[in-house]
């Protein structure tokens, strides 16, 4: 027996899929029937967060206040926009943000833990960057005892797999042929210079881009980021002090 847990949670509509839909059918039906002509070679979604909050300030400060949830209803949101040429099986594009307001653009040194979880927009200097690598993104595991398989999305740094099968074992295995993977590539940025006072050190943060935002700047780049701030699991021998990074949106 197959389990979609990622199918689970869709069914769980947000009250905001309603109004995202009204809003993508208003002001971006072009582009997104742009998208579809040349999906998947084009999968992103580019919204100006000015035309969001023109359109609904409620709408856009809880997209900023809780991007997690929000992002899933606008995701449901853009697959029920009814567009004529829609002849993809899955159209699932990515929807990165753009043109955050001023009070959501700290300066590296100035991120907190009131940031946690919120969509930010941050600038800085891109210091380091790794090869581009395969991220799990949908984990298929098989129950060694029954066979029951379960698919689980990875949502953050850390692997999740099945707490427990409906036979009552804990014991699963990977499938990594039927597991899906994304790009993934981690870049390091620091606080602009001109932007440091005296003998100010200068603040480090780690960025991680995904799918097709990989390899879109180099060292030296001066670029602005904008994404969740996430927390990194604490080492072991501090159990109280977590790490934190940026997850790019855009």
């Amino acid at each position: 027996m197959e389990i979609n847990l990622e199918e689970i949670e869709k069914q769980e509509a947000s009250p905001f899929v309603e109004r995202f839909e009204e809003f993508f059918n208003l002001e971006y039906r072009k582009e997104i029937e742009k998208i579809i002509e040349s999906y998947p070679d084009t999968r992103s979604l580019i919204l100006d967060f000015k035309s969001l909050e023109k359109f609904d300030p409620i709408l856009a400060d809880e997209l900023l206040d809780n991007p997690d949830s929000m992002l899933d209803a606008a995701y449901l949101a853009i697959q029920e926009v009814n567009i004529p040429s829609l002849n993809v099986e899955s159209f699932q594009p990515h929807i990165r943000l753009m043109n955050l307001p001023k009070d959501r653009s700290p300066d590296l040194k100035d991120i907190s833990s009131r940031h946690l979880g919120k969509m930010l927009s941050v600038e800085g200097l891109v210091r380091q960057i790794t090869d581009v690598l395969p991220k799990l993104k949908l984990a298929v595991w098989k129950c060694k005892r029954c066979g029951n398989v379960y698919k689980i999305p990875q949502e953050k740094q850390m692997i999740s797999q099945p707490h427990m099968c409906e036979c009552h074992s804990k014991d699963f295995e990977l499938m990594d042929d039927k597991s899906s993977f994304i790009d993934y590539q981690k870049i390091q940025i620091q606080e602009p210079l001109e932007k440091l006072n005296g003998n100010e050190q200068a603040v480090y943060i780690d960025a991680y881009v995904s799918d097709d935002l990989v390899n879109k700047v180099t060292a030296g780049d001066k670029t602005g980021f904008v994404g969740v701030l996430r927390l990194v699991p604490p080492q072991k021998d501090k159990k109280t002090v977590y790490g934190r990074y940026i997850e790019v949106n855009f």
